[in-house]
């Protein structure tokens, strides 16, 4: 499955050719850039958030809880304790 996000290109530092949205233009570029579903959801983060995460419920601008039990899509505001996935509220392409 491909999910694609219609935003900025992420600021993220990679070493293959990026199309003009900042997205890899081949398969071999594509693994090498989204190894892992971490690795997906690095670059949404960087996406969604690109000067870290802002709590959508409080406006709170600090690093997330993170749970190691659970996707690493979920987060929690450490001010208002609410939490939000990586992917609420946002218009993809599921190929």
């Amino acid at each position: 499955m491909l999910i694609l996000l219609v935003d900025k290109p992420p600021k993220i530092a990679y070493s293959c050719r990026m199309d003009e949205r900042g997205f890899p233009t081949t398969l071999p570029e594509f693994q090498r850039v989204f190894p892992d579903e971490a690795g997906c959801a690095s670059y949404l983060e960087s996406l969604r958030w690109p000067e870290g995460f802002v709590c959508a419920h409080c406006g709170l601008k600090d690093k997330p809880y993170r749970f190691g039990t659970r996707s690493s899509t979920v987060f929690r505001c450490r001010g208002c304790d609410k939490t939000t996935s990586l992917t609420a509220g946002r218009c993809q392409l599921i190929v």
